[in-house]
């Protein structure tokens, strides 16, 4: 409640004051424009001002990090002439599609409309924050808008870095659809080891405890890809389970819990 009354007088003080302005006097107010910008813009998703609230509330009094799905992946014309999904799929896991393909521009609205909600329940000012990004293009995008919305640097680690499915030389397209028929990889350690090298499954959860360790000082927002997240949902006890495209896991430190938000700041389709 503190945190919002605070946001309420935020949005009131005079420009020269605030050094910015604030087009809403509350988070619904905020959420109800960004809407209407959203349809104005061919934005298909809304966002949920009841997560926003929450948000605004937990970074008010805790602290953690919020760990989450990049935008959607471009697909380029090469592999859109494949003719399945699967075969898609591998193809743009492959190390040249997976680490140069950028967002979608539908993502890149979507991302833009999320950065400037995010901007105002953040509120970096009163809470610092440090935003990291893997290097992959996607994800970089995804970083770098929240990052001039919200104010801060973005700062690249590579533990946040997607997996890459092995090249065709090392591993044919007709073996590596026996271990993944859809063409995703399953959070199994059998199939993880298998696709990505032994002890692989091991060294991705290793990873992500030992670099979010060193994150205990300030609120953190980390933007990366499915595999690590899944490690993340399991560190905590969360069900595994791919989000959508900004979907997120919001961490309390203080508590040593966690949060699924499967749809990140954005409303369930359909509800």
């Amino acid at each position: 409640m503190k945190s919002l009354i605070g946001l309420l007088f935020f949005c009131l003080l005079p420009f020269g004051l605030s050094g910015r302005t604030c087009n809403c006097p509350c988070i619904e107010g905020l959420t109800s424009r960004l809407n209407e910008e959203a349809s104005a813009r061919g934005c298909s998703r809304q966002l949920d001002h009841t997560v926003l609230q929450e948000l605004n509330e937990f970074f008010d009094s805790h602290r953690g990090y919020l760990v989450m799905r990049h935008g959607e992946q471009w697909k380029s014309p090469a592999v859109a002439t494949l003719p399945n999904a699967a075969l898609q799929k591998i193809a743009m896991m492959r190390h040249e599609d997976n680490v140069s393909n950028p967002l979608t521009e539908k993502s890149q609205v979507e991302a833009e409309l999320m950065a400037q909600a995010l901007r105002a329940v953040i509120s970096p000012e009163q809470h610092p924050l440090g935003l990291y990004t893997s290097g992959n293009a996607r994800a970089k995008m995804t970083a770098e808008i929240l990052g001039t919305a919200i104010g801060v640097c973005v700062e690249a680690n590579p533990v946040l870095d997607c997996v890459d499915y092995p090249a065709e030389a090392s591993m044919p397209t007709e073996e590596l659809l026996t271990l993944l028929p859809t063409g995703s990889l399953p959070w199994e350690p059998v199939q993880v080891d298998a696709v990505l090298g032994l002890g692989s499954y091991e060294r991705i959860h290793l990873e992500m405890a030992e670099d979010l360790a060193g994150k205990r000082e300030q609120n953190s927002l980390l933007v990366t890809h499915t595999q690590q997240i899944n490690a993340i949902a399991e560190q905590y006890g969360l069900p595994v389970e791919r989000l959508s495209t900004y979907g997120f896991i919001l961490v309390n430190l203080e508590e040593g819990t966690a949060k699924t938000y499967k749809h990140g700041v954005f409303q369930e389709p359909g509800k």
